[in-house]
């Protein structure tokens, strides 16, 4: 940081540093980093750490601005996301050891049964958007998106379960919905 001076305070430079920067950095109001600082026990009134953010926080938030590192030309990522090897990982998973001992035909019923619930969960998530908005017809242009998303999301869960169902012989298990 440049150089701040600190003379005439009664707390340390770290002390007025943190308060500043709590308030600043996760938005919080004085009397939260008043009680924050009381955790710790360090007794501050919130109207000192106003003056304090008032007095220091327009340096501090400079600093730390010329400190944040330079955005580059050349991006790296971080991480990738590949959906198709989450749902193989998810259906190898509900296979797996927490399941080892039980037959083939219990474990796709209660795959099945799994998928159901969560496509149940899904038609209360579309009545409750239609409800919201009073539209409920989805060829209607006002219909939302949401509730499009979600009957999407359904229809291929439901699409998923009759693959299951035909390919384990197991009898539909769902609900009339």
């Amino acid at each position: 940081m440049s150089k701040i001076s600190y003379a005439g305070y009664r707390f340390p430079p770290v002390i007025i540093q943190q308060a500043v920067w709590l308030y600043a950095r996760f938005t919080l109001s004085f009397r939260d980093v008043e009680d924050l600082l009381a955790e710790r026990g360090i007794m501050v009134s919130y109207e000192t750490v106003r003056r304090w953010v008032r007095y220091f926080g327009p340096t501090i938030a400079a600093d730390l601005r010329r400190r944040r590192p330079k955005p580059h030309s050349a991006w790296h990522l971080d991480e990738v996301f590949n959906r198709g090897a989450v749902r193989s990982t998810q259906m190898a998973q509900s296979f797996g050891s927490k399941m080892d001992g039980i037959s083939d035909d219990a474990k796709v019923a209660s795959l099945i049964s799994d998928l159901d619930g969560t496509a149940r969960q899904l038609d209360c998530d579309i009545l409750a958007e239609e409800k919201r908005t009073l539209v409920s017809d989805p060829n209607d242009i006002k219909y939302p998106p949401l509730a499009r998303s979600l009957r999407t999301r359904r229809d291929n869960l439901r699409a998923t379960i009759s693959t299951l169902e035909l390919k384990a012989g197991v009898p539909a298990i769902r609900s009339a919905a």
